[in-house]
Order: structure tokens, then C-alpha cells, then sequence
């Protein structure tokens, strides 16, 4: 509910050229309304931070690096911002596509595991969102299933990667937005070692946080377990996860050596790009794999602002430039919008 401070945006008021019809979604964050161009009547999400966010230079540095690193990719497997702004009351936000569908964290929680073929099918898509994001020079820092959105599509869904809030500019050093070296970021149970360190992340950083999620999608669990924040780090520095074909039989010990090389605690040990991560996956699932199970979400059939989860994941944000080469388990599945403002359940080891 909004504060005194933040009053709800009526329906009919504008932000920028966009108008506002009801809310979709509220948090800690601030609040997402469904709105439209009144011209042309494209429907979009709005997203609008609170009051406090609002006048906290950080949390703006943010709300502005997101859409611009958002921008930068330009790629149709991470969600659009098109249009950014400020309200007569002070308060930010940003204009975002509007799609149908959840999160794979709503997925999982409803199969708890999938088959290896549609597991590939899901996931090749983000990771070559993934390469996109890193040839354009950034790296995520939080892929997890609640920042994977499948959006419902005419050929059964389109996987979107969502929350670039704590993305990291990998060689530009212009914005004066620094992550110190020391400073953690992302979701500890997603984390690679080099980010529990606090150390230099790349592209590699963001392969080990899919070979996480990867592990997670076919088994059903992640690779570790932990019960705080430094749990999780001192398990993904020290902790040996066991093979997946170990606990699922039908997956391939091949595809268990590809999925270990994406954990390797050393950097250069793993693929350097998560598309070549994924298509040595495939290869190696050989026979095993039968033909492509693709099928349309049968969850989240109400709209649902897959944007309203970018950049408003709980904890501060860092970006920084770099040289070289994120935790919980998937909860059941809340409204999106909420969850993403920082009102849905929490996960072990939130995002910081």
C-alpha cells in the first residue's frame, strides 16, 4: 500500500506521454501500473519508485544505469525500457513493455523440476541473452529463476532476462559509479566464488550463476545448502556440488562433465560464453534428448509486468568497470509485480 508520501497515481493522470490506468504491483520499492499511449494505445508497464528511493542518489544511479544498460544490449531476450522520466512530485520511473506469463521461479515451484530437452529449450535462450549482454560489455550479476520471465508467445512462451539493477559495466569507467574491490552483489545462493570475494566479475561470473540455475531446472534443488547469506558463500568457495545425473538418472553423465565445468570455482576453468555453455550441454545430452518439449505456460494468465522486476531486486546496487570474468532457493510464486518491489517471500540469502 502506498504511504502518505506516495500516493497512487489516479487512473486517467499521466507519467510522461504514457497514461495511467490501475496498479499492478507494490512493494518496498515503489508501485507498477498498467498504463497506455494514448495515441496509439500501446499497453505498457510503469514503474514508479517511492518517495524514499526516490531522493536516495543511489538507488536513482540505479533506476538510471538499469534502463541505459537495458538499452545498451538491445536484445529481445531482455525485457525493453523505452521511456524514462519524473513526476511533478519528485518521484522516477521508468516505462517498460507489458507482457503475460511468470517467472521460471513460478515455473519450478508449480514442477519443481523439468526434462532435460525443454530444460534446454528455456534456458539456451537466456544464455544467449546472456552473450548479448556481455558483448555489449556488461554482466548481469543476479541470474536466478526469479529474473528469468517466460512471457507467453504465439510458439508457446519467449524467455526474457529480467533485472539489470545490479549489472556491472565490465571496461567503461566514464559513469563514476564504482563497485569497489571487497563490495559483494547479486544472490548468494547464485553467486560465483570470485563475486562472494568481492573480487572481479565477467562473463564467466555469469556462467557459473547459469550452471546454478541449470543445476536447479533439472534437479529440482540447487547444487548447495546453506541457512545465511555467509553460508552460501563459504559453500559456493569450498563446497563440491554433486553430479546431477547423481540425483536424476536419465540426465546424461555427459551433460553432468559440461554442468560442472559452468561450477568450477576458477574462472578460467569454465565456458567462456554461456551459448557455447549450453550448446555443449546439447551436444553432450546426445540421444538422450528427445525431441523439444516447448508448451505454453499454463500460470500467471493474468497481465503481469515482467519489467516491474528489473532493477528492484532487495539490496543496494554497484556498477563498476572490470577486466575480467548470483542465492535461494525458488519460493512459491507471488504476484510478480509485488515480488519484485521487495513484498514477496523471501529467499535465503537475498540479493544484497
Amino acid at each position: 500500500m502506498a504511504s502518505r508520501l506516495d500516493p497512487v497515481l489516479e487512473p486517467g493522470s499521466f507519467a510522461g506521454e504514457y497514461r495511467v490506468d490501475v496498479p499492478i504491483g507494490s512493494g518496498a520499492f515503489g508501485t507498477v501500473y498498467r498504463g497506455e499511449h494514448p495515441v496509439i494505445g500501446k499497453a505498457v508497464a510503469i514503474k514508479v519508485l517511492n518517495q524514499r528511493c526516490s531522493v536516495d542518489p543511489t538507488m536513482v544511479a540505479r533506476f538510471v544505469a538499469e534502463a541505459r544498460a537495458v538499452n545498451t544490449i538491445g536484445h529481445r531476450g531482455i525485457v525493453d525500457i523505452f521511456a524514462f522520466g519524473q513526476l511533478p512530485d519528485g518521484r522516477h520511473f521508468h516505462v517498460m513493455e507489458l507482457l503475460q506469463g511468470d517467472t521460471l521461479q513460478g515455473l519450478l515451484a508449480e514442477r519443481v523440476r523439468l526434462p532435460l530437452g525443454e530444460a534446454l529449450d528455456l534456458l539456451e535462450p537466456v544464455a544467449k541473452a546472456l552473450d548479448a549482454a556481455h558483448a555489449a560489455g556488461i554482466a548481469h550479476r543476479d541470474l536466478k529463476p526469479a529474473n528469468i520471465f517466460l512471457a507467453n508467445d504465439s510458439d508457446g512462451f519467449r524467455p526474457l532476462l529480467l533485472d539489470f539493477g545490479v549489472a556491472k559495466l565490465l571496461f567503461d569507467e566514464s559513469d563514476g559509479h564504482h563497485t569497489e574491490t571487497g563490495a559483494t552483489v547479486g544472490t548468494p545462493a547464485y553467486m560465483a566464488p570470485e563475486q562472494c570475494l568481492g573480487g572481479a566479475v565477467g562473463p564467466r561470473t555469469d556462467v557459473y550463476a547459469l550452471g546454478v540455475v541449470t543445476f536447479e531446472v533439472l534437479s529440482g534443488r540447487l547444487p548447495f545448502d546453506a541457512t545465511s547469506r555467509f553460508g552460501w558463500m563459504a559453500a559456493q568457495l569450498n563446497d563440491t556440488p554433486p553430479l546431477v545425473h547423481t540425483l536424476v538418472p536419465e540426465v546424461p553423465p555427459a551433460v553432468s562433465k559440461v554442468l560442472a565445468a559452468m561450477l568450477a570455482k576458477a574462472p578460467e576453468d569454465r565456458p567462456f560464453a554461456a551459448g557455447e555453455a549450453l550448446a555443449a550441454m546439447r551436444a553432450a545430452a546426445g540421444e538422450a534428448l528427445g525431441a523439444p518439449v516447448v508448451t505454453r505456460p499454463r500460470w500467471g494468465l493474468g497481465l503481469v509486468a515482467a519489467a516491474a522486476f528489473v532493477g528492484l531486486a532487495v539490496g543496494a546496487w554497484r556498477i563498476a568497470a572490470s577486466s575480467s570474468a548470483d542465492p535461494g532457493a525458488a519460493a512459491p510464486a507471488v504476484d510478480a509485480a509485488a515480488s519484485a518491489l521487495g513484498a514477496g517471500a523471501a529467499q535465503p540469502g537475498a540479493a544484497v
